[in-house]
C-alpha cells in the first residue's frame, strides 16, 4: 500500500471524523522499522492452509523414514536451460536503468535430468532434441535405478520426486519395485524441501557466466560440465538447508523465502 492508501484505510475504520497526516504515518513506519523494498513474489498456494498441512505430513514422514541417515535418499528432477540464459542483475549509472538485451526469439531449450544424494550429483543426462515427457522421464528413472544398483551398490534407495504431471505414472512404481527401490512424492509446492533445486541454481549460475563470455561449445556439454562442479560438500550443505526447512514445516510454520 502507498502512504495515501494507508491514510485512507485508517481513516475509513473510524466514523468520528478521525484524520491522520501522512507525516505521522511515515514517522510510525520508521519507528516500526518498516521500509519500502523490492517485493519478493511468492505463489499464493505455497502458504495456503492445506499446503502447510501437507508439508507437515511429508516432513514427519521424512524424519521418521530416514532418521537422520540420508544416505538412501535420492532426489530426482529436471530443469530447463536456454542459450539465451542471462544474469538477473546488471550495473548502470545512478538514476539510469540497467538493461540486459535478450533476443526476441529465444530458441530451443534443453533439459537436464539429474539425480542427487547427500554425497553429490549422481546419474544425469541432457535432453536436447525434444521436451521431457512422461515416457522419457520413466526411461530416466530406469537408468537411475541401474546406476544405483551397478555403480553405487546402493540397496533400498528411496527416490523422491516432485508432483509434476509427468512424474505420476504407474511405470515408476513398476520400475522402482523391479530394482527393490522405493519412491515418494514431495508435498505440493514444496521446492524448499528439495535440495536438487539448489544444485540446479548453482549449475544455472555457472552457465550464465559461461554464456556471458561467449564461451564456445555445445550447450549440453557445457551443462554437464557445470553439473560435475557440484561437489559432495555442496550437496551436504543443501541437505542441511532443507532439513532446517523440514523442522519448520513439521511445526506447521509458513515458508518465508530469504
Amino acid at each position: 500500500m502507498t502512504i495515501i492508501e494507508i491514510k485512507r484505510s485508517l481513516e475509513s475504520k473510524r466514523s468520528d471524523g478521525f484524520t491522520i497526516s501522512m507525516s505521522t504515518i511515515n514517522a510510525c513506519l520508521k519507528e516500526l522499522k518498516i521500509t519500502v523494498k523490492l517485493a519478493h513474489r511468492e505463489l499464493d498456494r505455497v502458504n495456503s492452509t492445506d499446503k502447510i498441512i501437507l508439508r507437515k505430513d511429508y516432513s514427519l514422514w521424512f524424519n521418521n523414514y530416514f532418521n537422520s541417515d540420508y544416505s538412501r535418499a535420492v532426489f530426482i528432477d529436471e530443469s530447463s536451460f536456454n542459450l539465451h540464459l542471462k544474469r538477473s542483475h546488471a550495473r548502470s549509472k545512478k538514476g539510469t536503468r540497467a538493461i540486459i538485451t535478450v533476443p526476441t526469439v529465444r530458441g530451443r531449450s534443453v533439459s537436464l535430468l539429474a539425480s542427487m544424494t547427500v554425497n553429490g550429483i549422481r546419474y544425469c543426462k541432457v535432453i536436447s532434441k525434444t521436451t521431457v515427457n512422461a515416457v522419457i522421464f520413466s526411461e530416466f528413472i530406469r537408468e537411475v535405478c541401474i546406476h544405483l544398483r551397478d555403480e553405487l551398490r546402493m540397496e533400498n534407495a528411496c527416490l523422491i520426486l516432485d508432483n509434476a504431471r509427468i512424474h505420476r505414472r504407474e511405470d515408476i512404481l513398476r520400475i522402482t519395485s523391479e530394482f527393490n527401490c522405493e519412491f515418494h512424492y514431495l508435498s505440493p509446492y514444496s521446492y524448499m524441501l528439495n535440495p536438487i533445486e539448489n544444485s540446479f541454481s548453482k549449475i544455472k549460475n555457472g552457465m550464465r557466466s559461461r554464456l556471458r563470455t561467449g564461451e564456445s561449445g555445445s550447450l549440453p556439454d557445457l551443462i554437464l560440465e557445470e553439473a560435475r562442479k557440484v561437489t559432495a560438500e555442496d550437496c551436504s550443505a543443501y541437505f542441511r538447508h532443507i532439513c532446517r526447512n523440514i523442522t519448520n514445516c513439521a511445526a506447521e510454520l509458513p515458508y518465508l523465502h530469504k
